[in-house]
């Protein structure tokens, strides 16, 4: 534990304060639904001081240099919402007095929120009472819930808007006119919440 000198109101008084964090960790890695974003649950180990009357945590994109800050009541995990995905946030705890002074920070931990997985296309035609295909349903596994917006192109390169769809479910019939119909290509973009 650390001693520290306080100067109050003309005294000079000393006493314990803030025992060392035992440590931080990444416990728990929860999806959210907003704004393509994550969260993650911290939790830590409760300082040993009985003057620790709270936590904060500080976070940020670099290592060292922590550019949010959660101040909380004297609980030992919190949420953190609004991670973007693919980004490394790095995450730091100390604990506070009644008096605002702060313990040293813990140790720090990382996170790498993950890139969601693609969606997949899956096409199956239909054909009509001649045998002759007459429809190709599209639909989709591995999207989020949100707008969809599925494109088309005869080339690869040139794409050209198709339709659309709210929801983590994407079924479209596309219908076959006739062979001279040209060969499309289709694309899905998946805008999740």
């Amino acid at each position: 534990m650390s001693i520290i000198s306080l100067k109050f109101s003309g005294w000079l008084m000393r006493r314990r304060f803030l025992g060392t964090l035992l440590g931080v960790f990444i416990v728990s890695l929860l999806p959210a639904a907003v704004l393509a974003s994550q969260n993650v649950v911290l939790v830590w180990q409760p300082s040993p001081d009985a003057d620790v009357v709270g936590y904060n945590v500080y976070y940020g994109t670099d290592s060292g240099n922590y550019t949010a800050l959660i101040n909380l009541d004297n609980v030992t995990l919190t949420a953190i919402d609004g991670l973007a995905d693919g980004v490394t946030y790095y995450f730091v705890v100390t604990a506070t007095d009644a008096f605002g002074d702060e313990s040293a920070p813990s140790p720090e931990v990382s996170y790498t929120v993950p890139l969601p997985a693609p969606a997949t296309l899956h096409t199956q035609t239909f054909n009509d009472d001649n045998g002759l295909p007459a429809w190709m349903a599209i639909t989709a596994t591995g999207t989020e819930m949100g707008w969809w917006e599925l494109d088309s192109s005869p080339d690869l390169q040139n794409w050209n808007f198709y339709t659309y769809g709210f929801g983590s479910d994407v079924f479209v019939l596309v219908p076959l006119t006739d062979e001279t119909q040209p060969q499309l290509f289709f694309r899905l973009i998946n805008y999740y919440w």
